[in-house]
């Protein structure tokens, strides 16, 4: 099993901070969109959130508090401890993915665990900041109320 190392960090104002974080934000894109098309045929835009009616409060929550709440929670928290436990980047991330999707409670379980997973990438490669992870957590919440 290939294992990530801590050795390869990123300067977060560096134009690698900038091209990981657009293939952080592609990746998301496109594997959430492969999955709605794919495997969630019948969904009725169920990453809308019906965000229409949402407060601006609950708006600005869940694009800015709830990506930086949970990304302490699950990668300072969590993914510290797992790395810890395991001694291994690809175990706390795998299982810090895990308990990020299955705690969200939502049929898409697949984009929640691949989302994690980027994050969690993110933030060994950025050299445990997070920073970029708090950024692309924020982005994609940004996005699904775009979408």
């Amino acid at each position: 099993m290939m294992e990530l190392q801590d050795n390869n960090k990123i300067n977060l104002f560096s134009f690698s901070f900038f091209k990981f974080f657009l293939a952080g934000i592609v990746s998301i894109i496109v594997f959430t969109s492969l999955y709605n098309f794919l495997l969630n045929p019948f969904s009725q835009n169920n990453q809308n959130m019906t965000v229409i009616h949402l407060s601006t409060f609950k708006l600005l929550r869940a694009i800015f508090l709830v990506p930086f709440i949970e990304e302490i929670i699950f990668r300072w928290g969590i993914q510290n401890l797992f790395k810890r436990l395991s001694n291994s980047n690809t175990v706390a991330i795998l299982f810090t993915s895990l308990i990020f999707a299955y705690v969200h409670k939502d049929t898409l379980f697949l984009p929640y665990f691949f989302n994690s997973l980027v994050y969690g990438f993110m933030y060994m490669k950025t050299g445990k900041s997070l920073k970029m992870p708090v950024f692309l957590h924020m982005t994609n919440n940004l996005l699904s109320f775009l979408g």
